[in-house]
């Protein structure tokens, strides 16, 4: 039996042994995890890190991209305004070409006509200094007075029509 308090105290040294041995590997293996831990959350603060910076340039981008939608959309406006402009004005220059067309035929016709009574009047006037006789004379007096208020009309309706064509642009 005294070989069993030996045996109690080397087992005893045995399991002391041990168990220091094994809290020294698992105090390493606690530094290891605590040391691998430590590399993870500084890992983890750079990849946030990165993350927030992308998130960033993400909403950067995003307001670029919407400014020149926007910007896209104001020259598009633009454009189809303008396109709208151009197809009012050639409207507008065809209206106009077509007046100008209808006032110089006017002119034309009014030349005629004042040619006309002109020609009348001419012939009136020779036929009243060839014929003698007073009745006659009456007669184309009357005439000529018919023909020059006619050739004044006809030089007013003349004027009003090339002043309407010189008013135009």
């Amino acid at each position: 039996m005294k070989k069993f308090p030996l045996l109690l105290c080397l087992l005893s040294v045995i399991a002391a042994l041990v168990a220091a041995g094994l809290l020294f590997s698992e105090k390493s293996k606690l530094q290891e995890q605590q040391l691998l831990l430590q590399r993870s959350q500084v890992n983890l603060k750079a990849a946030k890190e990165e993350l927030a910076l992308a998130s960033e340039q993400l909403s950067q981008l995003k307001l670029q991209l919407e400014t020149e939608q926007n910007d896209r959309a104001v020259h598009e406006q633009q454009r189809e305004s303008l396109h709208s402009e151009l197809f009012t004005a050639r409207q507008e220059t065809t209206r106009k070409q077509q007046e100008l067309s209808a006032q110089e035929a006017l002119v034309k016709q009014l030349e005629h006509q004042l040619n006309a009574v002109r020609t009348q009047l001419i012939g009136s006037e020779r036929t009243l200094k060839a014929s003698s006789q007073e009745g006659k004379i009456a007669q184309l007096t009357e005439r000529v007075s018919e023909l020059e208020s006619a050739n004044l009309v006809l030089t007013a309706k003349l004027k009003s029509a090339t002043d309407s064509e010189n008013e135009r642009p």
